[in-house]
Protein backbone atom coordinates (compact mmCIF):
# COMPACT_ATOMS: atom_id res chain seq x y z
CA UNK A 1 0.00 0.00 0.00
CA UNK A 2 2.68 2.39 0.96
CA UNK A 3 5.13 1.92 -2.25
CA UNK A 4 1.88 3.08 -4.30
CA UNK A 5 2.65 6.57 -3.14
CA UNK A 6 6.06 6.46 -3.11
CA UNK A 7 6.35 7.63 -6.60
CA UNK A 8 3.90 10.55 -5.57
CA UNK A 9 6.53 11.47 -2.56
CA UNK A 10 9.32 11.57 -4.96
CA UNK A 11 7.62 13.45 -7.28
CA UNK A 12 7.14 16.27 -4.19
CA UNK A 13 10.01 15.96 -2.96
CA UNK A 14 12.05 16.78 -6.32
CA UNK A 15 9.42 19.42 -6.61
CA UNK A 16 11.29 20.77 -3.32
CA UNK A 17 14.22 20.39 -4.01
CA UNK A 18 14.03 22.52 -7.35
CA UNK A 19 13.61 25.28 -5.19
CA UNK A 20 15.94 24.62 -2.65
CA UNK A 21 17.59 28.26 -3.29
CA UNK A 22 14.66 29.51 -1.47
CA UNK A 23 14.71 27.38 1.36
CA UNK A 24 18.10 27.39 1.78
CA UNK A 25 19.07 30.86 0.61
CA UNK A 26 16.06 33.02 0.77
CA UNK A 27 15.86 33.62 -3.19
CA UNK A 28 11.88 34.00 -4.32
CA UNK A 29 10.63 32.72 -7.77
CA UNK A 30 9.88 36.84 -8.86
CA UNK A 31 12.57 38.82 -11.65
CA UNK A 32 12.67 41.65 -8.97
CA UNK A 33 16.04 42.48 -10.62
CA UNK A 34 14.39 44.08 -13.27
CA UNK A 35 12.87 46.64 -11.32
CA UNK A 36 16.14 48.32 -10.31
CA UNK A 37 17.81 47.28 -13.45
CA UNK A 38 15.06 48.89 -15.87
CA UNK A 39 12.74 51.46 -14.16
CA UNK A 40 13.48 54.85 -12.82
CA UNK A 41 13.69 56.28 -10.42
CA UNK A 42 15.33 52.98 -8.99
CA UNK A 43 17.92 53.25 -11.64
CA UNK A 44 18.30 57.23 -10.65
CA UNK A 45 19.20 56.22 -7.18
CA UNK A 46 21.87 53.62 -8.08
CA UNK A 47 23.30 55.74 -10.88
CA UNK A 48 26.35 56.41 -9.38
CA UNK A 49 27.60 53.14 -8.50
CA UNK A 50 26.02 51.75 -11.69
CA UNK A 51 26.54 54.48 -14.76
CA UNK A 52 25.13 51.73 -17.10
CA UNK A 53 22.49 50.67 -14.83
CA UNK A 54 22.28 47.35 -12.61
CA UNK A 55 22.68 44.33 -14.19
CA UNK A 56 19.59 42.20 -14.44
CA UNK A 57 19.15 38.76 -15.81
CA UNK A 58 16.06 38.98 -18.53
CA UNK A 59 14.19 41.96 -19.31
CA UNK A 60 11.47 39.85 -21.09
CA UNK A 61 9.99 38.45 -17.55
CA UNK A 62 9.20 41.41 -16.65
CA UNK A 63 4.88 41.31 -16.19
CA UNK A 64 5.06 38.81 -12.82
CA UNK A 65 6.76 42.36 -11.39
CA UNK A 66 4.61 44.69 -13.23
CA UNK A 67 1.43 42.97 -13.85
CA UNK A 68 0.57 39.25 -11.79
CA UNK A 69 2.58 39.73 -8.52
CA UNK A 70 0.63 43.63 -7.60
CA UNK A 71 -2.67 42.54 -8.92
CA UNK A 72 -2.75 39.33 -6.49
CA UNK A 73 -1.43 41.45 -3.64
CA UNK A 74 -4.11 43.76 -4.19
CA UNK A 75 -6.79 41.10 -4.05
CA UNK A 76 -5.15 39.16 -1.55
CA UNK A 77 -5.61 42.29 0.63
CA UNK A 78 -8.56 43.33 -0.05
CA UNK A 79 -10.33 40.01 0.78
CA UNK A 80 -8.54 40.36 4.17
CA UNK A 81 -9.85 43.62 5.09
CA UNK A 82 -13.29 42.04 3.66
CA UNK A 83 -14.00 43.66 0.18
CA UNK A 84 -14.31 42.38 -3.08
CA UNK A 85 -11.39 43.35 -4.99
CA UNK A 86 -13.48 44.50 -8.07
CA UNK A 87 -11.30 47.66 -8.58
CA UNK A 88 -7.93 48.10 -9.15
CA UNK A 89 -6.97 51.79 -8.83
CA UNK A 90 -3.53 51.88 -9.41
CA UNK A 91 -3.66 51.07 -13.45
CA UNK A 92 -4.45 54.46 -15.43
CA UNK A 93 -7.20 55.84 -13.69
CA UNK A 94 -8.18 52.35 -12.35
CA UNK A 95 -9.40 49.31 -14.10
CA UNK A 96 -11.37 46.09 -13.48
CA UNK A 97 -9.28 43.32 -11.66
CA UNK A 98 -11.81 41.03 -10.92
CA UNK A 99 -12.44 40.76 -14.59
CA UNK A 100 -9.28 40.59 -15.89
CA UNK A 101 -8.93 37.09 -16.07
CA UNK A 102 -5.05 37.48 -15.26
CA UNK A 103 -5.99 38.36 -11.74
CA UNK A 104 -7.30 35.14 -11.08
CA UNK A 105 -9.33 36.77 -8.21
CA UNK A 106 -11.47 33.48 -7.02
CA UNK A 107 -9.20 30.71 -7.94
CA UNK A 108 -9.23 28.72 -4.71
CA UNK A 109 -5.26 27.94 -4.58
CA UNK A 110 -5.67 31.77 -4.14
CA UNK A 111 -6.13 30.52 -0.29
CA UNK A 112 -2.45 29.76 0.18
CA UNK A 113 -1.67 33.47 -0.48
CA UNK A 114 -3.37 34.79 2.59
CA UNK A 115 -0.10 33.10 4.50
CA UNK A 116 2.46 35.85 6.07
CA UNK A 117 4.53 37.29 4.69
CA UNK A 118 3.06 37.57 1.15
CA UNK A 119 6.14 36.79 -0.58
CA UNK A 120 6.52 33.70 0.94
CA UNK A 121 3.43 32.57 0.38
CA UNK A 122 3.97 33.68 -3.30
CA UNK A 123 6.64 31.26 -3.60
CA UNK A 124 4.92 28.56 -2.46
CA UNK A 125 1.88 29.51 -4.85
CA UNK A 126 4.63 28.73 -7.47
CA UNK A 127 5.92 25.65 -6.03
CA UNK A 128 2.41 24.34 -6.16
CA UNK A 129 2.75 24.67 -9.91
CA UNK A 130 5.60 22.02 -10.31
CA UNK A 131 3.61 19.94 -7.96
CA UNK A 132 0.30 19.15 -8.72
CA UNK A 133 1.54 19.23 -12.46
CA UNK A 134 3.96 16.18 -11.79
CA UNK A 135 1.00 14.42 -9.61
CA UNK A 136 -1.59 14.95 -11.87
CA UNK A 137 0.19 13.99 -15.35
CA UNK A 138 1.05 10.81 -13.03
CA UNK A 139 -1.78 10.15 -12.22
CA UNK A 140 -2.93 10.59 -15.92
CA UNK A 141 -0.48 8.18 -17.01
CA UNK A 142 -0.86 5.40 -14.67
CA UNK A 143 -4.87 5.48 -15.69
CA UNK A 144 -3.56 5.00 -19.00
CA UNK A 145 -1.99 1.68 -17.79
CA UNK A 146 1.62 2.86 -18.02
CA UNK A 147 4.04 1.55 -14.67
CA UNK A 148 4.82 3.72 -12.52
CA UNK A 149 8.39 4.16 -13.96
CA UNK A 150 7.26 5.72 -17.10
CA UNK A 151 4.35 7.47 -15.31
CA UNK A 152 6.75 8.48 -12.65
CA UNK A 153 9.31 10.13 -15.54
CA UNK A 154 5.99 11.89 -17.87
CA UNK A 155 5.48 13.67 -14.51
CA UNK A 156 8.60 14.83 -14.22
CA UNK A 157 8.62 15.90 -18.08
CA UNK A 158 5.30 17.59 -17.67
CA UNK A 159 6.00 19.52 -14.68
CA UNK A 160 10.12 20.33 -15.56
CA UNK A 161 9.76 20.95 -19.28
CA UNK A 162 10.82 23.98 -21.18
CA UNK A 163 6.89 24.87 -21.40
CA UNK A 164 6.61 24.98 -17.42
CA UNK A 165 10.27 26.37 -16.37
CA UNK A 166 9.66 29.23 -19.43
CA UNK A 167 6.42 30.50 -17.43
CA UNK A 168 7.30 29.63 -13.73
CA UNK A 169 7.28 32.60 -12.48
CA UNK A 170 3.85 34.24 -13.68
CA UNK A 171 1.76 32.49 -11.65
CA UNK A 172 -1.46 32.52 -13.68
CA UNK A 173 -0.43 30.20 -16.97
CA UNK A 174 1.00 27.41 -15.63
CA UNK A 175 -2.04 27.25 -12.70
CA UNK A 176 -4.20 26.92 -15.85
CA UNK A 177 -2.39 24.23 -17.61
CA UNK A 178 -1.53 21.75 -14.74
CA UNK A 179 -4.84 21.34 -14.82
CA UNK A 180 -5.27 19.73 -17.92
CA UNK A 181 -4.07 15.94 -17.15
CA UNK A 182 -6.91 15.95 -14.48
CA UNK A 183 -9.26 16.77 -17.15
CA UNK A 184 -8.35 13.94 -19.86
CA UNK A 185 -8.48 11.63 -16.11
CA UNK A 186 -11.56 13.00 -15.35
CA UNK A 187 -12.84 12.41 -18.83
CA UNK A 188 -11.46 8.51 -19.26
CA UNK A 189 -12.97 7.66 -16.38
CA UNK A 190 -16.63 8.97 -17.30
CA UNK A 191 -16.10 7.77 -20.54
CA UNK A 192 -14.64 4.07 -19.85
CA UNK A 193 -16.29 3.71 -16.43
CA UNK A 194 -19.68 5.29 -16.39
CA UNK A 195 -21.12 2.78 -13.86
CA UNK A 196 -18.36 2.95 -11.19
CA UNK A 197 -18.85 5.22 -8.25
CA UNK A 198 -15.85 7.49 -8.93
CA UNK A 199 -17.48 8.55 -12.31
CA UNK A 200 -19.78 11.33 -10.31
CA UNK A 201 -16.51 12.76 -8.22
CA UNK A 202 -14.83 12.66 -11.95
CA UNK A 203 -17.74 14.85 -13.52
CA UNK A 204 -16.90 17.13 -10.28
CA UNK A 205 -12.65 17.31 -11.07
CA UNK A 206 -14.16 17.55 -15.02
CA UNK A 207 -16.04 20.64 -14.20
CA UNK A 208 -13.67 22.06 -11.69
CA UNK A 209 -10.44 21.45 -13.78
CA UNK A 210 -12.66 23.31 -16.20
CA UNK A 211 -13.55 26.62 -14.83
CA UNK A 212 -9.69 27.07 -13.29
CA UNK A 213 -7.90 26.53 -16.67
CA UNK A 214 -10.82 29.05 -17.96
CA UNK A 215 -9.08 31.45 -16.34
CA UNK A 216 -6.61 32.44 -19.09
CA UNK A 217 -6.88 29.82 -22.48
CA UNK A 218 -10.53 29.78 -22.54
CA UNK A 219 -13.18 32.86 -24.09
CA UNK A 220 -16.38 33.05 -23.16
CA UNK A 221 -17.90 31.24 -26.07
CA UNK A 222 -15.60 28.26 -25.55
CA UNK A 223 -16.62 28.20 -21.86
CA UNK A 224 -19.91 27.79 -22.97
CA UNK A 225 -19.52 24.91 -24.93
CA UNK A 226 -17.25 23.60 -22.56
CA UNK A 227 -20.40 23.87 -20.31
CA UNK A 228 -22.71 22.11 -22.61
CA UNK A 229 -19.74 19.32 -22.61
CA UNK A 230 -19.46 19.24 -18.88
CA UNK A 231 -23.32 18.86 -19.47
CA UNK A 232 -23.34 15.88 -21.57
CA UNK A 233 -20.51 14.24 -19.77
CA UNK A 234 -22.73 14.36 -16.90
CA UNK A 235 -25.95 12.68 -18.70
CA UNK A 236 -23.62 9.92 -19.50
CA UNK A 237 -22.29 9.20 -16.28
CA UNK A 238 -26.05 8.96 -15.23
CA UNK A 239 -27.38 6.55 -17.97
CA UNK A 240 -24.62 4.52 -16.80
CA UNK A 241 -25.87 4.54 -13.28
Amino acid sequence: MIKKYIPIFLLGLISLLFYWQFFLKGFVPVPLDTIVGLYHPYRDFYRQDYPSGIPFKNFLITDPVRQQYPWKKLTIESFKNLKIPSWNPYSFSGTPNAANFQSGVFYPFNLVLFLNPFINSWTLFVILQTFLASIFMYLFLRNLKLDEYSSFLGGLIFAFGGFFTTWLEWGTVLHTALWLPLILLSIDKIFHYPKDKSSKFSIFSFRFSINESAIIFIDSKADSGVSGCASRLDEIAQMGS
